[in-house]
């Protein structure tokens, strides 16, 4: 699983560049030119799906992801951990629903060639099934977590942090 989450993350920052230098260049063009790339707007849409869907497990992975702690940082360990496995399980019951309802979307899109009109005909099913596959890679993470929590819950003694 760190392998697949692990190569979905270098695609979301590889995504990044490529992003930043579309921008950059399109950027450049228009002030040298008066005209940019054709396209890239539309592109960059569907780029920035790959980088935020293909990007959030390796974050969790990480455990990178913003999170408001201020009363669980204060709360002693023996409550920290239960706590913390009910909210993985109700974002574990969540993005399981999501991914279901996105991969419905996305074979939609897949069946019917869904495309987005601008300047060029760009597709959009390849980002519609980028989502429901970054929301499962996330969702193996969140799994991976809650039994690596539950293993710490399960082990008599002092009660120490799961990660």
């Amino acid at each position: 699983m760190r392998t697949l989450v692990g190569a979905a993350g270098i695609c979301a920052a590889v995504g990044t560049g490529l992003l930043m230098l579309a921008t950059v260049l399109d950027v450049t063009l228009r002030t040298v030119h008066s005209g940019g790339i054709p396209g890239v707007v539309e592109f960059s849409e569907i780029l920035l799906v790959a980088v935020v869907f293909l990007g959030m497990g390796f974050a969790q992975l990480r455990d990178q992801h913003p999170a408001f702690t201020l009363l669980m940082d204060r709360a002693p360990a023996r409550v920290r951990e239960p706590v913390a496995l009910v909210g993985e399980l109700v974002s574990v019951i969540t993005l399981g629903w999501l991914v279901w309802a996105t991969a419905e979307a996305a074979y939609q899109s897949v069946l019917e060639q869904e495309y987005r009109f601008g300047v060029l005909r760009v597709p959009v099913w390849p980002a519609r099934i980028l989502i429901p596959l970054g929301m499962a890679l996330l969702l193996l993470c969140l799994l991976a977590d809650m039994r690596r929590r539950i293993r710490v819950l399960r082990t008599p003694g002092p009660k120490a942090e799961s990660r």
